[in-house]
């Protein structure tokens, strides 16, 4: 009897198996720093190139609001319309002593308008474009608070354009005077100057921060917490029914 040679048996492959994805324990802020940015599907993604959309947004609010800025400007700073009458084409017709700024506020000549609207079209720009930038910014630290990395960039950068913008405004505002004989912005800052000296420029500084700075803080953080709280849009229209609703609780 002669015994056999053994028969080898060849072990089968294990079958390749897909590993199972982890639950990923590290915050968003500490994925951003070992360099995991890949884009979200949130409307934040891109809020970094939206400079233009910001720009052209302060723009329309600007031209559209003029008016009534004017209206504003001359009611705060105590001028008087002498006039009661409106010109509308050929007609002339008297309104109320109470209604002559509004009226007198959308009539020409409408003097200091290309630089007004081109002071509240940066400065509006520049306050939400550098909130949003300078949230994400802060949010990349884990140490920094979501309330406090919402909040500080309107602060900053607001109390910046304020101060910035406050010769723009005060010689602005000075040419909305009915009485005033000044013509443009190079006259009147050349008045304020000589009748105040440089720091003339900057009278009303601490009010305009109290006045503004709150307000751009309050209008961030509305519309932070609503672009969370609202639902994500899914076309066009419900995306600028979305972004009106966000702009009339900002407001």
């Amino acid at each position: 009897y002669v015994n056999p040679q053994p028969i080898k048996h060849t072990p089968k492959p294990k079958p390749k198996t897909t590993p199972t994805p982890q639950y990923n324990k590290y915050s968003k802020r500490q994925q951003m720093k070992e360099g995991n940015t890949r884009p979200q599907t949130n409307n934040a993604a891109s809020k970094e190139s939206h400079v233009v959309q910001h720009l052209t947004a302060s723009a329309l609010a600007a031209v559209i609001n003029y008016p009534l800025w004017r209206a504003s400007a001359m009611g705060q700073s105590g001028f008087t319309v002498l006039t009661n009458t409106a010109n509308v084409g050929h007609i002339k017709f008297t309104v109320p002593h109470s209604l002559a700024p509004y009226v007198y506020a959308f009539q020409p000549p409408y003097k200091g308008m290309g630089a007004t609207i081109a002071g509240m079209t940066w400065a509006r720009a520049a306050i939400f474009w550098g909130s949003d930038v300078g949230k994400q910014h802060l949010l990349q630290y884990e140490s920094c608070p979501k309330l406090v990395a919402t909040l500080f960039p309107p602060l900053a950068v607001s109390t910046f354009v304020q101060i910035v913008n406050m010769p723009l405004v005060r010689s602005t505002i000075t040419l909305q005077n009915p009485q005033s004989e000044l013509r443009n912005i190079r006259e009147s800052l050349r008045t304020i100057y000589k009748t105040n000296g440089i720091s003339g420029l900057w009278h009303g500084t601490s009010a305009g921060i109290l006045k503004s700075v709150p307000k751009y803080c309050t209008a961030v953080l509305v519309k932070d917490v609503m672009d969370e709280k609202l639902p994500q849009p899914n076309t066009n229209e419900e995306r600028l029914v979305r972004s009106a609703f966000k702009s009339v609780c900002a407001g």
